[in-house]
């Protein structure tokens, strides 16, 4: 049976659709997860995307939404898969700040934690015990990261896009895994494409920084980095149909386990 990670909406009317969703074909795959972050201010904890985009809601919540989806059979991985773009000396100062909000989230009921730094993962294994899963932004593209991976204590890995249809590497990188008892994760769909040319080594990392930071809300140097994405994206549209037999070019976001 297939199983899936939905970006989540962090709204009950979207948990219900999703629940239908599983009633419907419950026969040959489900939505067994929902991943995304909040709003910075509520955990003083970033994800790969900007505050402006991500719901401000409370702690209470995130519990009784955690609480709603666990009795729907649904987890819930919070990511953090943004990088710590702070000097070593003030991510040594927060650190117990940064423990006490992991410690928190579990405590609500969080299932995983979706990271892209290995310092931030290091410090999540000093304060809990809980799985940890690759960000697609840490790039997992060679199965000689597998005994690093084991070593840090992950979980699941979500697949380097640029790598994600390369069958072969797949089966290698899935069979090394499973003997270190991780969990393979796939982009079925990855926005991060821009008229075929995947958007790494063009604006990603530069998206995922600024995000970190805060974005860009108020549109310094014409919006960018977010800005030239889209507009290039935009440009692309008019030979997206020649080329999407050719590539991934998507906009919808979520992930297929393979186990």
């Amino acid at each position: 049976m297939l199983k899936f990670s939905v970006g989540n909406r962090w709204d009950y009317g979207f948990l219900e659709k999703v629940a239908a969703i599983n009633d419907k074909y419950a026969a040959t795959g489900r939505v067994a997860e929902l991943y995304g972050g909040l709003h910075s201010s509520i955990t003083g904890l970033r994800s790969a995307r900007p505050d402006f985009r991500l719901p401000n809601v409370s702690f209470q919540f995130l519990k009784e939404y955690v609480n709603e989806a666990h009795s729907l059979g649904i987890s819930i991985n919070y990511t953090l898969n943004a990088p710590l773009n702070e000097a070593i000396e003030l991510v040594a100062l927060r650190k117990n700040e940064v423990q006490d909000s992991i410690k928190r989230l579990v405590d609500y009921g969080v299932d995983v934690f979706t990271v892209a730094d290995s310092l931030l993962i290091e410090i999540i294994n000093d304060s809990v015990d809980v799985p940890i899963e690759i960000s697609s932004v840490l790039h997992a593209s060679s199965v000689a990261q597998i005994p690093f991976y084991k070593k840090w204590g992950v979980s699941q890995v979500c697949m380097d896009v640029v790598r994600n249809r390369d069958i072969s590497f797949l089966k290698a990188f899935a069979n090394k895994a499973t003997q270190n008892r991780i969990e393979t994760k796939l982009l079925v769909n990855e926005f991060c494409s821009i008229g075929g040319a995947p958007c790494h080594g063009l604006y990603q990392a530069d998206c995922v920084t600024q995000s970190a930071l805060g974005g860009n809300k108020e549109q310094l140097f014409d919006g960018w980095p977010f800005k030239r994405c889209a507009t290039s994206r935009h440009r692309s549209e008019e030979h997206t149909s020649e080329l999407q037999s050719h590539s991934f070019i998507s906009y919808a976001v979520f992930c297929l386990k393979k186990k």
